[in-house]
């Protein structure tokens, strides 16, 4: 299940409505964060937690980020996924630190939606192959990287 970027209120009763999810990721944005937790992110009821450099910082309340993806991960998710634009996508799990590289363009053509293309080329390995252990997600991050770049 894929809980993408809407209020963290509306997040976490969208994830009440649904019965015993194997696998529960979240995005989430600077604006959100402010006074909200990301789908529960702190009550471990979800299994990764999307976010962008800034967000992370501002989730954690630390700047470096492999600290920060640890902070994050302490408050309950197994996984933190985030993602630094053209320069790569990171992720932090029981295993250690993964960094998937992004793939540069000459020329960005509209950068809108790379996100959730990331988000769904993740989520859609994942959920085609069932693999969700820390390899598994690296794949995932390798296949949304592919896609964002072509968003």
């Amino acid at each position: 299940m894929f809980l993408a970027n809407i209020d963290p209120v509306l997040q976490s009763e969208v994830l009440g409505q649904v019965r015993s999810p194997r696998f529960v990721a979240c995005d989430t944005m600077n604006f959100w964060i402010g006074g909200n937790d990301p789908a529960g992110a702190r009550a471990g009821r979800v299994n990764m937690v999307l976010l962008n450099d800034e967000e992370a910082r501002q989730l954690s309340g630390k700047d470096n980020l492999p600290t920060a993806a640890s902070v994050i991960r302490a408050m309950g998710p197994g996984a933190v996924v985030i993602k630094r634009g053209d320069a790569e996508r990171c992720s932090s799990c029981e295993e250690g630190v993964f960094a998937a590289p992004a793939f540069p363009l000459e020329r960005v053509v509209d950068p809108t939606g790379a996100g959730d293309s990331f988000a769904g080329g993740c989520m859609g390995w994942l959920g085609r192959t069932g693999d969700t252990s820390p390899a598994g997600i690296r794949t995932a991050l390798v296949v949304g990287s592919v896609l964002a770049r072509s968003a």
